[in-house]
């Protein structure tokens, strides 16, 4: 099935960036090789240094956007610091093409705004006087003027200059624009903007890239805690029962290693495994090192070495490697799993997974376990 969006994927090649590049230490890119873009509006979040505006930056750079911001027709330069990201990224486009297009960042607003309004003053140009306005008006006004139907828009936190009535606004400029066959690629922390029904979020925290829903983004979780629970997340803040980067202790998760993959070691398991429906587990040889069972209203299922396969199976699914993490986990510990079949995803592996007591074992098919083992060991887990 086709792409319809007019930036369908970004591909990354890594042999392009240097080993000692800080880009190689970023949890949400390092090693991942594509990311996809399916729907009209993509929401990047994370924390700040996650990576987001990093990645936006060097889509609108490898797309022929300015650096610092504007159209494609922009020429100009304050300060040079975008990343090398961009010159080993290559965009794999949809079947349109954008008539229009705009790169917006809240950090070089004005900037944008100056050149916009020295660009205005050509021949056919109409100035806007985005520099006699407040800095939301100017903003929102620059966004009323320059959206139109089927245009690539890349907006790096937005929210920054607009109030919340004013994102509201924003929010349906978006809409109407991505109805009529524009896409937008947006880096934000506005819990308002990521409400938009029908877009994807896309998270850049505890490991590799990956979807999520609104409800997992720490815009809406810190926004709702505070709503909700307002005197008492302050009582503990200003009373410093326990922070850590100016949260309470308490909502944060107790342990994590999502962002410690040297300390994973992932081993692979020689056996091919077969996925299988059963009658009843009568026949099944439980004296083979692996065998996993589940039973629920509806099935019996079953995953061996394709050798122990019970005779009475009903149905069988063959060709399949695993990999199991390596020594006993403990049961607080999150985001391993995720970040694992994460970055998979994001390079087109799919897997099934099977938790145990001690572990986590996951299995991909035959023709892509060498792959999902090389780019897990690139994105930086142990491999036995």
């Amino acid at each position: 099935m086709l792409n319809s969006q007019l930036i369908g994927s970004v591909i990354i090649d890594w042999d392009r960036i240097d080993p000692d590049s800080y880009l190689q230490d970023i949890p949400a890119i390092s090693g991942v090789e594509r990311i996809a873009f399916t729907h009209a509006v993509t929401f990047l979040v994370g924390e700040n240094g996650s990576g987001k505006s990093t990645l936006l930056e060097a889509i609108a750079i490898a797309y022929g956007f300015n650096p610092e911001g504007g159209t494609r027709n922009y020429s100009f330069s304050t300060y040079d610091s975008h990343s090398e990201l961009c010159n080993a990224l290559r965009l794999s486009r949809g079947i349109r093409h954008a008539d229009h297009g705009y790169f917006l960042r809240a950090e070089s607003f004005y900037n944008v705004a100056t050149k916009e309004e020295e660009y205005s003053r050509g021949p056919g140009g109409k100035p806007q006087h985005f520099h006699e306005r407040s800095h939301g008006e100017s903003f929102l006004a620059l966004v009323q003027s320059s959206f139109r139907a089927n245009g690539l828009y890349l907006l790096d936190e937005p929210e920054a200059a607009l109030s919340p009535q004013r994102q509201l606004t924003l929010l349906l400029e978006i809409d109407r624009c991505a109805k009529e066959g524009s896409q937008f690629i947006i880096a934000t922390h506005s819990p308002i903007l990521l409400g938009l029904p029908g877009a994807e979020i896309l998270s850049f925290d505890q490991g590799p890239v990956h979807p999520c829903t609104y409800e997992e983004t720490d815009s809406y979780q810190v926004t709702s805690m505070f709503l909700s629970s307002r005197e008492q997340l302050l009582r503990q803040l200003l009373d410093d029962a326990g922070t850590k980067e100016g949260l309470p202790e308490k909502s944060l998760p107790e342990k994590s290693l999502s962002g410690k993959r040297d300390s994973i070691v992932l081993e692979p398991l020689d056996p091919r495994f077969s996925v299988c429906k059963v009658p009843d587990y009568a026949g099944i040889d439980l004296t083979q090192p692996f065998c996993f069972t589940g039973k629920t209203d509806e099935e019996n299922s079953l995953v061996c070495p394709e050798e122990a396969v019970p005779e009475e199976t009903t149905d069988r699914d063959d060709g399949w490697r695993g990999f199991r993490i390596t020594g006993q986990l403990d049961f607080s510990l999150i985001g391993i799993l995720a970040g694992i079949s994460g970055i998979l995803a994001c390079n087109g592996i799919g897997i099934f997974a099977v938790s145990t007591f001690n572990t986590d074992y996951i299995f991909t098919k035959e023709e892509n376990f060498d792959k999902a083992l090389a780019v897990l060991k690139r994105a930086g887990y142990g491999v036995t």
